[in-house]
């Protein structure tokens, strides 16, 4: 999975979370930061923030979009 679909998948999962607040204050982005990413307002959002989004949702990324429902799960017919 290359970075722009790494990037995608967060904003989705941030997006569905929808509790930024939460998110940011969880995760050690800030809260304006999350609000711009989760909309695409953030053309280069780094590869700090991005990681430590990844850690805060637990990320292997592929799985959690699986759990969303954006992607079929590995293997699966």
């Amino acid at each position: 999975m290359n970075i722009i679909e790494r990037v995608e998948r967060l904003q989705a999962l941030v997006a569905e979370r929808g509790d930024y607040k939460t998110v940011a204050a969880e995760s050690g982005v800030t809260f304006h930061w999350l609000q711009k990413f989760a909309i695409g307002k953030i053309p280069n959002p780094g590869v700090v923030n991005v990681a430590k989004l990844e850690a805060y949702f637990s990320l292997d990324c592929e799985d959690a979009v699986y759990r969303l429902g954006y992607m079929q799960q590995r293997g699966a017919a």
